[in-house]
């Protein structure tokens, strides 16, 4: 069975892209522009890993990310953004997330990082 990841993302050109590889790689992934369709896909599907940008229109990354660490605490996030200062840092290492990717980033990056996190290696 496919593993699904939630890919959260606003930028419409990056989040095709990057779900394109990932579907090419054998995972199933469920895209949203928003952090609300992000929220609404969660609560529909069984996802193993979400990726998440943190500048999105309406409901912030960060929120998302609060809202997730709430109703599925476990659940692997991997932050994907442009904004990677100390303060953002320290901020994310509090809310458990997996990892912080600083865009932009190759694709096998980030697809390595996946894989790690699903396979127990993170």
């Amino acid at each position: 069975m496919k593993q699904t990841l939630l890919l959260i993302e606003d930028d419409k050109t990056l989040s095709e892209a990057l779900a394109m590889v990932l579907r090419a790689e054998g995972y199933e992934v469920l895209a949203a522009q928003s952090g609300e369709a992000g929220l609404s896909l969660l609560a529909a599907a069984d996802v193993d890993l979400v990726l998440l940008d943190l500048r999105l229109p309406g409901i912030q990354g960060h929120d998302v990310l609060r809202i997730i660490r709430r109703q599925t605490p476990h659940l692997p996030v991997i932050v994907m953004t442009a904004h990677c200062q100390q303060d953002v840092r320290r901020e994310l290492e509090e809310l458990e997330i997996v990892a912080l990717i600083c865009k932009p980033f190759e694709a096998e990056t980030i697809v390595a990082l996946i894989s790690s996190v699903l396979t127990g290696g993170t």
